[in-house]
């Protein structure tokens, strides 16, 4: 769903997506790491990215990773936030479609939880841009 702010308020976008990304690297001790079914959130200082996370630490190079760890799934985890407050949409296609360009994300504590593969809460993530075309 998205919503113009009007009169200087904040756009609101909820925007649920299917697919999923994968990561692996066993010999860093990642054995697998898969990101699915993210949804951006834009709301001025609650704006975040939800996903679901799976992980698995098992089967690395012993001598180097000494993990032999379950399988964690988390379901509907804020990952991260989403800084939008230096971020401004631009619109085109008649005002359709709507791009947020370059919205600097951090990893939440609960994100850093979910991704397992050693980065810390706070941390920032490369930048995102969302289009969404609406109508």
């Amino acid at each position: 769903s998205f919503e113009r702010g009007l009169y200087g308020a904040t756009d609101n976008l909820a925007r649920q997506s299917q697919g999923g990304v994968t990561f692996k690297k066993p010999g860093h001790c990642i054995v697998e790491v898969a990101l699915s079914n993210p949804q951006v959130k834009i709301d001025g200082p609650n704006s975040s990215l939800t996903l679901d996370a799976q992980y698995d630490t098992d089967g690395g190079p012993p001598h180097v990773c000494n993990v032999d760890l379950p399988l964690v799934t988390t379901e509907d985890v804020t990952f991260a936030t989403l800084d939008t407050s230096a971020v401004t949409p631009t619109y085109s296609n008649g005002g359709k479609t709507i791009t947020w360009s370059s919205i600097p994300v951090t990893l939440t504590a609960a994100g850093s939880d979910a991704f397992g593969a050693g980065y810390k809460a706070g941390q920032p993530l490369d930048p995102i841009t969302v289009t969404v075309t609406t109508g």
